[in-house]
């Protein structure tokens, strides 16, 4: 595997941390959250995972105003 896809997987699974810590903060379940969003609650345990090395910046979005944070919150750098 190369160096930068090293870097890039690291990178996908913070965000899929950050989404989860977000989702916990807010009080909500995998099921209750993906329901909420229109999505299954697989698809939010992979995304939270870090399984989904393409995520859609428009899915972000929509997921920062479900949960009411901003974009900045999601993919701040530690």
């Amino acid at each position: 595997m190369k160096k930068d896809e090293v870097k890039y997987r690291k990178l996908i699974k913070r965000l899929g941390e950050r989404i989860r810590l977000v989702r916990k903060k807010c009080g909500q379940s995998i099921s209750g959250a993906a329901e909420g969003m229109g999505i299954t609650s697989f698809q939010l345990w992979k995304l939270e995972a870090g399984g989904y090395p393409h995520v859609r910046l428009g899915f972000l979005w929509d997921l920062c105003e479900y949960y009411g944070v901003s974009l900045d919150e999601i993919l701040q750098k530690d």
